[in-house]
């Protein structure tokens, strides 16, 4: 992104658009801007170049070029001694007065530090912006660094946009979910066929990262395949606050990168929630990246993360408001709920990032925000809190809840089945996913209804375990490794001799102890 003075804009009520370098215009002033930037220049032999380079017509577009390849280049310097020890032992030597003397309070200072007199000079200040030297030069083009140029120009303009409306023929689904992965407030029209945006000048001015979440979305707008992008622009003119229209469209794409350039560093909170949670709800399915939800009268919403019970199939999605506005809280809730139906809705939002303009931190910490909460997340199953990481503890608790509620709805489903009656023995898992119910309540009314046998994940009728019965009685010697092999081939282990009826006397040759029948009182 550009600073707001290198910022240029027309405006003509009501539209006003910012001033775009086209590439095949400038492409030699770009190229000069690039060639200043050979390997080992300091910034301040940048700053004598670059001024070489201006004009009237082009000072901000060069200082824009600047701006961006210092943003992305690594600058450096590595002295040969510490500046500051350096510099404090050639004062101490006092002034000089011509070359020769300074030469001597060199020569003196590089002995003492065991260096040159030129490394010394070379050194002296090496500290400063302005003596870091350039690393590696930039590897992009002239067209390219215009192209960049004119999407960073686009973005810090949009800083003022009070809204934006972006259509899409061919990515409106991905943008969306692009907006949710970077934290921006965005939702579907109602007729789904947009995407309405809260822009930066509609928070209150102190949440200035919202402006670079803005702007890193744009960036995947504009490297959409069609596109158009519509917004409502604050204008101060004369102390007064003004509206004013923008518009672009993929018509310019010859504006605009292919690859643009992030202007928000990595933020890998999601990423560690992903691998965080995973570990703790290994009965769960988890889907980590922004997924869009379609219910059956065509609504469309996107959450954050999606919870999938692998046998009984049913989800329970996750929306996250790192930045808010008790209306967008409302009303993507209301869609999610639209399009999500009856499966469950968490939302997972942070206490401290209420944006609503004029409210200020010590009333949001006096409770504010959960009353907005409160009287907005109604279409919510539940709301949990959170200060910076994503809340592992809070939705983990809620997922057992809604677990322990499922395996009670899948219990009482389940109490007119007879699982005796099943021909064979059967694996109590795929029985679950066969009937799209929870494992854990097939597993309860196996104990509760069944006079069956239950091992190893495995249940066995009463009249499959009444064969199994003959069998073990058949054996010529029924010790316990004449009896294992039939267990095995019934997919049991020996854990199931109790429920068959059977003991173990205490062996002292483990695979030669004598499984006999348990004594009835």
């Amino acid at each position: 992104m550009l600073t707001k003075k290198l910022l240029e804009t027309r405006r003509r009520k009501p539209d006003i658009w910012p001033v775009y370098r086209p590439p095949e215009e400038y492409r030699e002033v770009a190229r000069a801007v690039l060639d200043a930037y050979r390997p080992g220049v300091t910034h301040g032999e940048l700053d004598e170049a670059l001024r070489d380079v201006e004009t009237h017509e082009t000072y901000t577009l060069v200082r824009g070029l600047r701006k961006l390849l210092d943003h992305r280049l690594a600058f450096e310097r590595e002295p040969a001694a510490d500046p500051v020890s350096l510099r404090e032992a050639a004062f101490e030597r006092g002034f000089v007065t011509d070359a020769r003397e300074r030469r001597a309070v060199m020569e003196a200072v590089g002995d003492e530090f065991s260096i040159s007199a030129a490394d010394v000079a070379d050194s002296l200040w090496a500290d400063r912006e302005r003596e870091q030297r350039l690393h590696d030069a930039p590897e992009v083009g002239p067209t390219d660094l215009l192209r960049q140029y004119n999407l960073a120009l686009t973005q810090t303009f949009l800083c003022d946009a009070a809204s934006l409306t972006v259509e899409s023929s061919t990515d409106l689904d991905r943008l969306a979910a692009a907006a949710s992965e970077v934290g921006v407030m965005a939702e579907y029209t109602d007729d789904s066929n947009a995407l309405r945006v809260v822009g930066p000048a509609a928070v209150s001015r102190k949440y200035r990262t919202y402006r670079k979440r803005v702007a890193e979305w744009v960036g995947r707008v504009v490297a959409a395949s069609e596109w158009s992008l519509d917004a409502r622009v604050e204008v101060e003119v004369r102390s007064e606050t003004r509206l004013y229209e923008f518009a672009v469209d993929s018509g310019a794409n010859e504006l605009f990168p292919f690859f643009p350039w992030s202007c928000t560093p990595d933020d890998d909170r999601r990423a560690r929630f992903g691998d965080r949670i995973g570990s703790r709800i290994p009965r769960w399915r988890l889907r980590a990246t922004p997924t869009v939800l379609r219910g059956f009268d065509g609504e469309r919403a996107v959450v954050d993360f999606a919870f999938e019970r692998p046998h009984s199939g049913r989800e329970c999605y996750l929306a996250v408001f790192d930045c808010w506005t008790p209306d967008h809280l409302d009303s993507r809730l209301t869609s999610l709920r639209a399009a999500a139906g009856d499966r469950p809705i968490l939302a997972a939002v942070n206490e401290r990032r209420c944006c609503v303009s004029g409210v200020d931190r010590e009333a949001l910490g006096d409770g504010l925000a959960s009353r907005l909460v409160a009287e907005r997340a109604t279409d919510a199953d539940a709301v949990v809190w959170y200060a910076n990481a994503l809340p592992i503890e809070g939705v983990t608790a809620e997922l057992d809840v809604l677990e322990r509620e499922w395996v009670e709805t899948d219990r009482d489903y389940l109490l007119p089945l007879d699982l005796d009656a099943e021909p064979v023995t059967f694996d109590v898992d795929a029985f679950a996913y066969d009937r799209q119910v929870e494992p854990e309540a097939v597993r309860h009314h196996a104990l509760d209804t069944g006079y069956g046998v239950l091992s190893n994940g495995t249940y066995l009728p009463e009249p499959v375990a009444a064969d199994l019965r003959t069998e073990i009685d058949a054996l010529d010697r029924r010790t316990l490794g004449a009896v294992r092999p039939l267990l095995r081939s019934y997919g049991l282990g020996t854990d199931a001799l109790t429920a068959l009826g059977y003991a173990v006397d205490e062996p002292t040759n483990r695979a030669t102890c004598r499984v006999r029948r348990q004594e009835v009182d």
